[in-house]
């Protein structure tokens, strides 16, 4: 292999790792927003424990902070205010529990508070 086609190979797959972080972003943001509106609707009709988990999902994969132009995430505050309301509803055992299975680093945090 030659020098040339040897830069050309990197210079290929270097675009090409740039085209797929473009897109893994871009699924990353809309899977996010996503996930929180589907939150607020679960919420919205008393399921805290499913809202909960759609935010977390959403945020073991994509780490929905990262798409935030503000002090908080909006996952995070939504996030923040179910547990309150898991706590209220089932008690503290109950959001203990899903603290400690969490996946997503947004509740993770939220259970280091």
């Amino acid at each position: 292999m030659t020098i040339k086609s040897m830069i050309g190979t990197v210079f290929f797959l270097a675009i090409l790792g740039a085209i797929g972080w473009v897109v893994w972003q871009a699924y990353c943001s809309s899977c996010c927003e996503t996930a929180l509106a589907d939150a607020n609707r679960l919420a919205a009709h008393g399921e805290v424990l499913k809202a909960l988990t759609e935010i977390d999902a959403a945020d073991a994969t994509c780490n929905c902070s990262q798409f935030t132009q503000g002090d908080e995430p909006a996952e995070y505050s939504t996030a923040r205010d179910l547990l309150g309301r898991l706590r209220v509803k089932r008690g503290d055992a109950a959001a203990a529990e899903f603290i400690d299975n969490a996946r997503g680093p947004i509740i993770e945090e939220l259970g280091a508070d």
